[in-house]
């Protein structure tokens, strides 16, 4: 079961959500964190895959960049200002979902937009408490993360096996405290966003960028 599913954009800042995805699957589990480049089987139909894993989850995590507004499709429009743009998407599905926690992270000093800088069906995203991931204190940061996010999750049990809790990636690395000591984030990160209310996860096209 996903519990968390992490919304980003991939060419904002993927560093970063690789980084918090791999934290925060290390105290989880990894079956309950969603990342689509990680959690996703290659050849796969990833929209009904992405739309299951909405469905299981009980917390969006949105991570906002500083060049997360900028972002512009090859048509010159802002990605978030296209109804069919995965991260906005995503967040209006979050919105949509009372019982459903979405939580901004906003990255290296970026900032949420204002309510009537979004479209209308992700304004409500601009009222969300945010929590925030700066590079130069990653640690404690990812910490405090994790501790907001225990108030709405429960963590395994100290039984629990590797998809539960901790273990190797999918690629076999070791996974240790203290691993991301020295890991610095870049520029900014992304986010994405969702479908209003129950629908459908079903996206025209486009990508994470």
């Amino acid at each position: 079961m996903a519990a968390i599913f992490i919304n980003y954009r991939t060419d904002d800042d993927a560093s970063a959500a690789a980084l918090v995805d791999r934290e925060l699957w290390r105290v989880f589990g990894r079956d309950r964190v969603f990342r689509d480049c990680r959690s996703l089987r290659t050849g796969r139909d990833f929209q009904p895959e992405i739309q299951r894993a909405l469905e299981r989850s009980t917390v969006l995590l949105a991570l906002v960049g500083p060049r997360w507004w900028e972002l512009r499709d090859e048509r010159g429009r802002r990605r978030i200002e296209d109804p069919d743009d995965f991260v906005r998407m995503e967040i209006r599905y979050a919105l949509g979902r009372p019982d459903m926690v979405l939580i901004p992270l906003l990255l290296n000093g970026a900032t949420l937009p204002k309510a009537h800088q979004l479209p209308a069906d992700i304004a409500g995203f601009a009222h969300r408490h945010w929590a925030e991931f700066r590079a130069r204190h990653d640690e404690a940061d990812l910490r405090t993360l994790v501790d907001e996010l225990s108030a709405h999750l429960p963590r395994p049990g100290p039984g629990a096996g590797p998809d539960q809790a901790g273990g190797t990636d999918q690629a076999g690395g070791a996974d240790q405290a203290g691993e991301y000591n020295g890991i610095h984030v870049q520029g900014g990160a992304v986010f994405h966003g969702p479908v209003a209310g129950r629908d459908q996860y079903l996206p025209g096209g486009g990508d994470r960028g």
